[in-house]
């Protein structure tokens, strides 16, 4: 579990966050010119990428949510996408924004028992990943703005081939 969760997740949140960098020049200028936005960049990633889709859920008690009664033992299918794109939660849930603050995103499964054991590692590798990108490879651009080919699933998802070019920095400017 924590490998398939480690590995797939993060690698997913790395194609389609640094896509929609290069989708959204704006967003990917505005961390270039203020490297301190990584972090919330990150969130921002993990809100908008949310590779994990679902996961089911048992009520532990009798319970209302919304108004609706739920006995104990009912079962909840939780739409994690659905939740990151929450209109009552998030401006413009549907804007990418790097500069998003706050972003009470549960791309990391919500809260308690069941919140990511590698969400500080994942966070980590995500934060780095882009400092390293924006300083070592400036000049990248998708080979096309066609939707990628995605992974074919209903669990963990995310695109499968992202096709870049790039131009890597001159020799000596590290």
């Amino acid at each position: 579990l924590i490998l398939v969760g480690g590995d797939e997740t993060t690698r997913h949140v790395i194609s389609g966050g640094v896509r929609e960098l290069l989708m959204h020049p704006d967003q990917l200028r505005a961390l270039k010119a203020d490297p301190a936005k990584i972090p919330m960049a990150v969130e921002e990633m993990l809100r908008w990428v949310t590779p994990i889709e679902n996961m089911m859920r048992t009520t532990t008690r009798e319970v209302e949510i919304r108004g609706k009664r739920l006995p104990k033992g009912e079962r909840l299918l939780l739409l994690y996408p659905s939740a990151n794109r929450d209109e009552r939660v998030f401006n413009d849930p549907d804007v990418f924004n790097v500069a998003r603050d706050p972003n009470p995103h549960v791309a990391f499964g919500g809260y308690g028992n069941h919140f990511c054991l590698g969400n500080s590692l994942a966070r980590l590798e995500l934060r780095v990943l882009l400092e390293e990108l924006l300083e070592r490879i400036p000049e990248l651009e998708l080979v096309s703005k066609a939707p990628p080919l995605m992974r074919k699933a209903n669990f963990i998802v995310g695109i499968e081939e992202l096709p870049v070019r790039f131009r890597p920095s001159a020799p000596g400017s590290d």
